[in-house]
């Protein structure tokens, strides 16, 4: 039985995928996962490296493959957050499946791999999703707990001391036509950006300095809000972090 029988075939990656990778492919879910697939074909989900829906028994799966070296590190330690969630209620987020050493990951050729359990629907945001979408976001803040290898949000201003820095290094050093005309562009806003880089600054102060509460945030829970079956989910956990909630709320505005 094939299970991905029917879906738009439109891998989210440039490169070839012949019959031999598929084998191949197949070999390494079953080596991984113990199950052998009996159906695989590209599912057009996700943002980074490969993604597969995958037939197996009657049933199906989500295997995600991601191939780039500096975003392997926040899938790989996302899983267990989701994993976390799921067993404590939250099952919209989505089910990690186990590796056959129970682990949440596995390495495929130059990818890491996570498989999920395969959910049907749809990626929607509108004005009317906005409150579902939130509903669950409460519920993943109220599981937060401290502990996993995440990244927590820092209030700084080193992106402002960054730009002066570059727009320094242009001013001081050799310039063609092209450097000449951005200079020119970027004098005639210096006014505009002084008073915002002064803002951040302020602001980044602020928040370092009050008393802010931390909690198990998406980033991009819109973009990842999903309906199918008559309910809703939130997928791709790959920027949890540590931050306050205006982190889920500012996309939204």
């Amino acid at each position: 039985m094939d299970t991905t029988k029917g879906m738009e075939c439109v891998p989210h990656n440039d490169r070839p995928r012949d019959a031999r990778y598929l084998r191949w492919l197949r070999d390494e879910v079953a080596r991984h996962y113990g199950v052998k697939p009996d159906g695989i074909a590209p599912a057009t989900r996700g943002y980074y490296g490969e993604t597969w829906k995958v037939g197996a028994g009657g049933r199906a799966y989500f295997l995600k493959m991601d191939a780039l070296a500096f975003h392997q590190a926040r899938f790989r330690r996302s899983l267990p957050v989701i994993a976390y969630l799921y067993d404590h209620g939250a099952d919209f987020v989505g089910r990690v499946m186990p590796t056959r050493e129970g682990g949440l990951h596995a390495r495929m050729g130059d990818a890491v791999a996570g498989l999920f359990e395969w959910v049907d629907g749809e990626n929607v945001e509108t004005d009317e999703t906005k409150a579902a979408e939130y509903q669950l976001l409460s519920r993943v803040y109220a599981l937060t707990r401290q502990g996993f290898d995440i990244p927590t949000a820092v209030f700084s201003d080193e992106a402002a001391a960054r730009f002066y820095g570059l727009w320094a290094a242009l001013r001081d050093g050799p310039r063609t036509d092209a450097d000449r005309a951005l200079l020119d562009v970027l004098e005639r806003f210096r006014v505009k950006t002084d008073s915002c880089a002064a803002r951040l600054t302020h602001m980044a102060r602020l928040c370092r300095d009050g008393d802010v509460a931390f909690y198990l945030t998406h980033g991009d829970a819109g973009g990842n809000f999903f309906v199918g079956g008559g309910r809703h989910y939130i997928f791709d956990w790959d920027e949890v972090m540590y931050a306050p909630l205006e982190r889920d709320a500012w996309v939204m505005g």
